[in-house]
């Protein structure tokens, strides 16, 4: 299964380990902080140049790199059908994105249809393209959906003249793909410094080696968990690893990697619990996204190895029962999310641009640094950018309500 993004996770398996988390509250440092084991050393004045850099990095990612979306918009008249097709609606990270495109579709009078991709079992994914060619729509919309997972569906939808666009999706001609030539009419550009989810991905993995870096007064000693073949933890951990490169004082550790299955089978959990044991010296974890943490039970291995105040924790969605751990300090610290409701109005505003045959444009949209003293939403919600985009896309578009 060649599922991409860093929330394409079994979203059932990975709900239900959240669920578990039973921890009992622990002290922790709430913003990064220079380590207490900085000596005045030679070597460390070198440290304290890579903290400077990844601090001042880290001001400004806690402000947040998401811009304004576009100001003006094609018209487009006459009824239009979109299909929205979803890597998998049992994810937060399929289904945010498509229910923000199905609310953008609606505000503009678009009829739309939701397919459940499933995860791309049973070739689910090109049934999805296949249906949505039969039922004659204007475009298709594949959230989380690589070319190279559904080329045959592709080929069809080609071959009638409809045109597909991705979002948090690679085309076949990505360099991660090498798959062929492109067969999207589109993918869906980010904020102007992260046009394309490459950019993004690999930028969020960078933040996240800055907040490590800062957390660690840069000695940071980390251990990767993750999920292997997904095409945005690819860019993601490509960013953090060339940025943690620049901190001198800085290392990977070891890396308990496995692919989506092992989420729900334990295989994930206990990859992370054995490096943590072999692994004294660790006091960092960088997981490719939130669902990873829940799902490798990252919180309860720390709390059985009494090391929830001693090792900092970094994950991406700034899903609600996250949130509430880095709230209450209890096994993970940080969190890298971008809004992933705008991903899907966004998607929409370019499908407006390719109907109207005009160029895709960038979106707006970043990511921000959430820890316990930055960028934490009201208890009980997921993480949500400041910029009012939904207003801001109903103004280019002309449209009220």
């Amino acid at each position: 299964m060649g599922l991409t993004h860093r929330t394409r996770l079994l979203g059932a398996a990975a709900a239900l380990t959240a669920a578990a988390l039973g921890l009992a509250a622990c002290s922790s440092s709430s913003t990064p902080a220079a380590s207490s084991s900085t000596t005045g050393s030679a070597s460390t004045a070198a440290t304290g140049s890579d903290v400077a850099a990844a601090t001042a990095a880290l001001q400004r990612d806690y402000k947040g790199t998401s811009q304004q979306p576009p100001s003006k918009a094609p018209k487009v008249t006459g009824a239009q059908s979109i299909w929205v097709i979803s890597c998998g609606q049992q994810a937060e990270g399929c289904s945010r994105p498509v229910a923000g495109a199905v609310a953008a579709a609606q505000a503009l009078g678009w009829k739309t249809k939701v397919f459940d991709g499933q995860f791309g079992a049973d070739d689910a994914f090109d049934t999805g393209i296949r249906q949505a060619v039969a039922a004659k729509a204007t475009a298709i919309l594949l959230i989380g959906i690589d070319c190279n997972t559904a080329k045959a569906g592709l080929g069809v939808a080609k071959s009638a003249g409809i045109p597909v666009l991705g979002a948090n999706s690679f085309d076949c001609n990505d360099p991660a793909l090498n798959a062929g030539p492109p067969l999207f009419a589109g993918v869906e550009q980010f904020a102007s410094t992260t046009p394309t989810s490459a950019d993004l991905n690999e930028a969020v993995g960078a933040a996240k080696a800055d907040w490590l870096i800062a957390a660690t007064g840069g000695k940071a000693k980390v251990i990767e968990v993750g999920l292997t073949g997904l095409t945005g933890y690819y860019y993601e951990n490509l960013g953090f690893a060339k940025e943690l490169a620049k901190c001198s004082g800085c290392s990977i550790v070891a890396k308990a990697l496995g692919n989506p299955t092992d989420l729900s089978n334990g295989v994930l959990e206990q990859s992370f619990s054995s490096k943590l044991t072999a692994s004294p010296e660790a006091n960092a974890v960088m997981a490719d996204g939130d669902s990873i943490v829940s799902g490798a039970q990252v919180p309860q291995a720390l709390q059985s190895a009494g090391r929830v105040s001693s090792v900092s924790v970094i994950g991406s969605e700034g899903f609600t029962q996250n949130l509430d751990l880095i709230r209450q300090h209890r096994g993970q610290n940080a969190a890298v999310p971008f809004d992933e409701v705008w991903v899907g109005w966004g998607l929409v505003d370019e499908t407006l641009r390719v109907l109207a045959k005009q160029p895709l444009v960038d979106e707006g949209m970043g990511f921000q640094v959430v820890d316990a003293t930055h960028n934490l939403p009201a208890e009980g919600q997921n993480y949500a950018d400041p910029i009012n985009f939904v207003a801001a896309y109903k103004a280019a578009w002309g449209v009220s309500g």
